[in-house]
Parts: C-alpha cells; structure tokens; sequence
C-alpha cells in the first residue's frame, strides 16, 4: 500500500533521509538500509567515461578517419559506459530500500511503499557475474557497466519494483530478497515435483522426465551439468560439445529455486537444498 508523503517541491536526498527517519520512527529500526551512492560518484566515474572517450574519439576520427570506422565498436565502450553509470545513478538518487523481517520498504521520490516478503512474486535477475551460494546466486555489484545488474521484483496487487545496483549494498539486497523468496517458494515447487507436476521457470520447465524447452525434453540420465555462466542459464548434455539450452539469466524467474530444483531431480545433492538457508 503506498502512502503518500506530501512536499510541493522536487524530492532530494535529504527527503530520503527524512523519510528513513520517519519509518523507524513508526516501524522500529531496520535489519538493512540501502541508500543510492553520492551522485558526485557517478558524475566523476560517468562523466570521466562519457568526455573522456568522446574526446578519444574525435581525436581519432581527426588523425586517422580509416582507422576510426574500424575501431568504432572500442571507441564507444567508453561513452556508453559513461552515459549508462551517468543514467543509473540519477535514476537511483532521490530512492532507498529498507528490509524488515517481514517485508521491505521502498521510499523515496515522496513515496513509500511496503512489500510484504508473502507478497512478493517471482524475480528476475540480470547479472553477468552470479555464483550459486546455498539458496540464492550471489551477484557482484558492476562498477562501470551498470546496465549488466538488476533485480525485478514482482508482487501481488503491485507494479514491479526495479532494484538498481546503483545502491550502496546492492548485492547483499539481492541476496537478502532471493533467500526470502526461496524460502516462501521452494516448499510448493519441490512438493509439486514429486508429485509429478512440471514447474515453469520461463522457457525452461522442469519435470521427472527431464529439462522441457518448447517441445523438446532432455532426460536427467542425459543432463551433465545445470549451470549460470556468463549471465546465462546453461543446459549441457552428456556426450556432447555445445549446449543443449543456453537461455539468458533475466528470462528465467526465480533462477535460485531453478537451479535447486534441478539439483535435486538430479541427485547431485545430499542434502535438501532448503536447509541450506543461512
């Protein structure tokens, strides 16, 4: 439920922080507080980036115009980098994230608004660097390519909220909402499993008879590994040298309960990968 936070003019930083202070005087104190990094972070880095290879560039084109389409590809890393980390961090300023032990608090932009942990749906993770860790994948916080990071939350009677790695702690928010999720999900979907049913995850669906994408099934006695790699979810095959499925990390929701759930058909694990929560 949002709950309005009445200012005429434009919200700052400073109407974060009057908005923290006020939950906890109204909610006690908080288990985690995540606050967007000074904005003079991402304008030196940002605005470094974007002059400095625009400045490259043209020098470039100046001196050696043949060479400058060849290497046009090179020469923009640095600008978009800068205009991407320049986007992120104005986007966050103004915005934090509070937890709880029953929910968490967005507030910022005079607004804020409570996401019970129960009414919190499917995730969706973008992170090039992610390493499985007990019940969630635990994500590095990029310093430059902001765009490679995020987390989606959906919710109940809500419109998604859009974590930005641009706050400071990012990547122990993600972690903090993935093993929420997992312990509310992961009960059903196992449950739902031995049953017999297949669980969807995305384009991927996992079943008894094997790893399902669109018509086609991949018998567990044929699967040799279910992996993240490079911001993909990997499927290999026994026997085999490419991939047998190969789908971006953001298009499978919930990838941490996936990746339990196929290591448990599989039989890789000792244990139940629920009691893993730490």
């Amino acid at each position: 439920m949002a709950v309005s936070y009445s200012r005429v003019r434009r919200p700052s930083v400073d109407d974060v922080d009057e908005l923290i202070d006020r939950c906890r005087e109204k909610l006690g104190e908080p288990d985690g507080v995540y606050r967007p990094a000074p904005v003079w972070k991402h304008l030196l880095l940002g605005g470094g980036l974007l002059v400095g290879g625009l400045l490259v560039g043209g020098l470039v084109l100046a001196v050696a115009p043949r060479a400058a389409a060849g290497l046009a590809k090179v020469l923009l890393i640095g600008p978009v980098a800068g205009g991407l980390i320049l986007w992120h961090g104005l986007a966050a300023r103004g915005r934090a994230v509070l937890t709880y032990p029953d929910g968490l608090l967005p507030v910022g932009r005079g607004v804020v608004d409570w996401i019970a942990w129960d009414a919190v749906g499917p995730l969706s993770l973008r992170a090039k660097d992610a390493t499985p860790a007990g019940p969630v994948l635990a994500v590095g916080r990029p310093t430059v390519m902001l765009n490679a990071a995020r987390l989606t939350v959906e919710r109940d009677g809500g419109p998604p909220l859009l974590i930005r790695p641009a706050l400071i702690g990012y990547d122990l928010l993600a972690v903090r909402v993935q093993r929420e999720r997992f312990a509310r999900r992961w009960p059903a979907v196992r449950k739902a499993f031995d049953a017999g049913e297949a669980v969807g995850f995305g384009p991927l669906d996992l079943s008894r008879d094997g790893v399902g994408k669109g018509t086609k099934v991949l018998p567990w006695d044929r699967v040799k590994a279910v992996e993240v790699k490079g911001g993909r979810v990997i499927v290999k095959r026994k026997g085999r040298w490419l991939t047998w499925a190969a789908v971006p990390l953001e298009k499978v929701p919930d990838p941490a309960v996936f990746l339990a759930l196929a290591d448990h058909a599989r039989g890789a694990a000792g244990d139940d990968p629920g009691e893993r929560l730490v």
